[in-house]
């Protein structure tokens, strides 16, 4: 007999399992997209606390201001950058402190402690002032309220200077009653600094007080995350579910998990159960049409000598063992004489007339005595297995068992997509044996129903 194992065509074995290939590829996609959407839905509420307050910021620049009494006296200034960082360090601690927070609350009047914090970037005189509140524009009052009671507290200190000054003017004006030029040089003096008192310095606002816009606006890049990782999470469940299961998931678990010969060939296409069950016309003539395919691979007995007793037996009760007998069946009888037997209690032998078929639907493993004399019997051995229901275990030990009597033995593969209804029992009734109506005749008709006392010899 020739090798035609499943092992050596891959194309074949691709084929077999094209369309239920199709269902997982369907299966995978509902489940990453489920995956995709609890992931999203994590990820944005983790972005995106229910309990965040609205912030606001303003960005200060500091510096020292001009100093009053030494442009009276003329005695020289320190501007060298140490000093501005001392002055800068001295005045972020004075930002910092719990007094001017306390009266920053009275200012706003609150009865809570104002939520304020006061940034230095770095050595730089560039300071970063951030408020919290119930709402943006609450942060916004108090971020706003902090730079104007500071710019009140140098208005303060300026205008304290301008005064000492101011008295030292009213001493030399009086000291030089008779001398117009040092008059003139004093009224000119103090006209000076009381201009540069209007313009104090120290403090220049970078940035004006407003809302943080990022305050909840990191929920998309949550939901992005979330959905990519919830995917991939769910689709590697899915799958490491799926290979530690066991189960026949394609044509190649055949070829590679069973072992080479135990199964002489795989029969192509797969079955899906829920399509051979339908009763509209249109089912039936594909029905039909399957069957022939399906028939038209199984073999004839060697030497042309008695007719065909094909033994279809299925890996557990949910493999569809039943319904391939059936397709098989009214493929046969459309051919010649043919009978469908469903074995029970009593033994089968293969028919005397070459132009006979039986076609024995054998159950599972043990559900008759009989079964392991009538696939010794057997011209052939169709072994039905249903993708990601049956295991690769079972398949091969009833792969081995059947290839002990030396008979043929050939795969059939079935699926049934999860979203399909589901029937109840443990088995399903098989689906009637239906030819094209085109081309039946009504001896085929009665060869269907013939029985099995008529078509067989029993023991």
């Amino acid at each position: 007999m020739r090798d035609t194992h499943p092992a050596a065509n891959p194309a074949a074995l691709a084929a077999a399992t094209r369309r239920s290939s199709n269902a997982w590829l369907v299966t995978m996609t509902v489940v990453a997209l489920v995956g995709i959407a609890v992931g999203a839905a994590l990820g944005s509420t983790m972005y995106h606390p229910q309990d965040e307050e609205p912030t606001a910021t303003a960005q200060i620049r500091l510096g020292p201001p001009v100093d009053l009494m030494a442009m009276a006296t003329g005695a020289p200034t320190d501007q060298s950058t140490a000093t501005a960082a001392d002055y800068v360090a001295g005045e972020v601690a004075y930002l910092s402190g719990k007094g001017f927070a306390q009266t920053l609350t009275t200012r706003l009047r609150r009865h809570e402690l104002v939520d304020f914090t006061v940034t230095q970037n770095a050595m730089s005189p560039v300071l970063t002032l951030q408020a919290s509140g119930a709402t943006p524009a609450e942060a916004t009052r108090t971020v706003q309220a902090a730079v104007d009671l500071y710019a009140a507290g140098l208005r303060a200190r300026t205008d304290q200077q301008l005064k000492g000054v101011l008295e030292a003017f009213k001493r030399w004006t009086a000291e030089a009653p008779r001398d117009p030029a040092r008059r003139n040089q004093v009224a000119a003096l103090r006209a000076n600094i009381e201009l540069q008192a209007t313009r104090p310095g120290g403090l220049d606002v970078l940035a004006a007080p407003s809302a943080d816009q990022h305050t909840g606006g990191h929920w998309p890049f949550g939901a992005v995350f979330g959905g990519l990782l919830g995917g991939v999470v769910a689709l590697a469940a899915l799958i490491g579910y799926r290979a530690r299961s066991g189960r026949l998931r394609s044509a190649f678990d055949v070829a590679e998990s069973v072992g080479a010969g135990s199964v002489d060939a795989v029969l192509t296409p797969e079955v899906s159960l829920p399509q051979i069950r339908r009763t509209d016309e249109r089912s039936r003539v594909a029905r039909a049409r399957l069957g022939r395919t399906l028939f038209a691979q199984c073999e004839r007995p060697s030497g042309g000598q008695g007719g065909r007793l094909i033994v279809v037996i299925g890996a557990s009760a949910k493999s569809g063992s039943a319904d391939v007998a059936a397709l098989l069946h009214g493929a046969a009888a459309e051919s010649g004489d043919a009978t469908l037997v469903t074995l029970s209690d009593r033994p089968v032998t293969a028919p005397g007339h070459a132009d006979r078929t039986v076609i024995v639907d054998a159950g599972t493993t043990g559900e008759s005595a009989f079964t392991g004399d009538v696939i010794a019997a057997a011209t052939e051995v169709i072994l039905v297995a249903r993708l990601n229901v049956d295991t690769v275990d079972t398949v091969a030990a009833l792969a081995s068992t059947a290839r002990v009597t030396g008979t043929a033995v050939k795969a059939l593969l079935t699926f049934q997509p999860w979203w399909t209804a589901m029937r109840s029992g443990s088995r399903t009734a098989p689906s009637a044996p239906v030819a094209d109506p085109e081309t039946e005749e009504p001896a085929t008709a009665s060869a269907r129903t013939a029985t099995a006392a008529e078509s067989v010899v029993a023991h």
